[in-house]
């Protein structure tokens, strides 16, 4: 189930197209670190 934090990251994605996970962590405004984001999405 996709929670409302990775609801953002991909809604983000589709709004930008293909981004680095660092892109994403700077500038989605969610709470979680940079290595958990990189962990999921990667």
């Amino acid at each position: 189930m996709i929670d409302s934090r990775d609801q953002q990251i991909i809604s983000y994605i589709k709004k930008v197209g293909a981004s680095s996970s660092k892109e994403v962590h700077e500038n989605v405004d969610i709470s979680v670190s940079y290595a958990t984001l990189k962990k999921n999405f990667v």
